[in-house]
C-alpha cells in the first residue's frame, strides 16, 4: 500500500509544502521557490510578531514543513514530535546565496518524497552537514 502511495505522489510529481515563519530570510523564500518548492511565507500572510507555537501550530494544521532559523524549534520538550509537524531548522552563515544553496541540500529527499515529511522530524540544516 505504501508503495502505491510513493506512485501516486510520484505520479502527481507532488511538490513539497513549506510554511516559512517570520524568521527566514525573503531570500531563502525566493530560492526555494525558483526550485519549484510552495512556500508559505509568515511575512507575505501577515503572520508576524507571532508566538513560535502559533507558527508551529499553523504548520502542522495546514500539513506544510516549517521551516526556519529559530532554533528554539529544536527543543523537544517545547516542540515534542508527537505535536510538531516536520521542522528544518536552517543556518545559512552570512546569509549568502551560496551558503544558502548548500544548506538547502538536506531538502533533497523531501524533493523526491514529499509526503514522507508531514510530521515527526526534525533537522538542524548547517551548510556542510545536517542532523536529524
Amino acid at each position: 500500500r505504501e508503495s502505491a502511495e510513493v506512485d501516486t505522489y510520484a505520479a502527481r510529481r507532488a511538490k513539497p509544502r513549506f510554511y516559512a515563519d517570520e524568521n527566514f530570510p525573503p531570500r531563502a523564500v525566493a530560492m526555494l521557490r525558483q526550485m519549484r518548492a510552495r512556500v508559505e511565507s509568515a511575512q507575505e500572510l501577515g503572520r508576524i510578531r507571532l508566538s513560535d507555537e502559533d507558527h508551529a501550530n499553523y504548520a502542522l494544521k495546514k500539513a506544510l514543513i516549517l521551516i526556519t532559523c529559530d532554533r528554539d524549534f529544536l527543543d523537544n520538550r517545547r516542540f515534542p514530535l508527537i505535536h510538531s509537524p516536520t521542522v528544518f531548522v536552517f543556518n545559512f552563515g552570512s546569509g549568502t546565496a551560496r551558503e544558502m544553496r548548500q544548506a538547502f541540500r538536506c531538502l533533497a529527499p523531501v524533493f523526491v518524497s514529499p509526503q514522507f515529511f508531514d510530521k515527526w522530524w526534525k533537522i538542524d540544516a548547517q551548510r556542510d552537514s545536517w542532523i536529524v
